[in-house]
């Protein structure tokens, strides 16, 4: 089965009927670089902030669709041009390195 960049797409329901406010309906998709919430209908339009990952094929919360076109996808000094997971592993991979260096020198 062929994955679309709306698999795994959520529902926000937002009641602010108690606060004179209205009821705000919308489907909602995840950043694939930081897991920030974008709004399908505000990244689906023309005329949008929102970007798209080329790489990963998916959307982008307006701050890392600016890094990843100035900075480059996948740059290891700027945390929001890689997607989430694999910025997880390359820091878990750091602390592992720092922590068999320290069992070597003997800290």
């Amino acid at each position: 089965m062929r994955r679309s960049r709306y698999s795994g797409s959520g529902y926000l329901l937002n009641d602010n009927r108690c606060s004179d406010g209205g009821v705000e309906e919308a489907d909602i998709l995840g950043c694939m670089h930081c897991h920030a919430t974008v709004p399908r209908k505000k990244f689906e339009s023309t005329i949008s902030t929102y970007a798209k990952c080329v790489a990963c094929d998916g959307p982008l919360c307006p701050a890392c669709g600016l890094d990843t076109q100035l900075y480059g996808h996948g740059n290891p000094m700027h945390e929001r041009t890689m997607p989430h997971d694999q910025w997880v592993m390359t820091s878990l991979r750091e602390i592992h390195r720092r922590e068999q260096n320290a069992k070597v020198l003997g800290i």
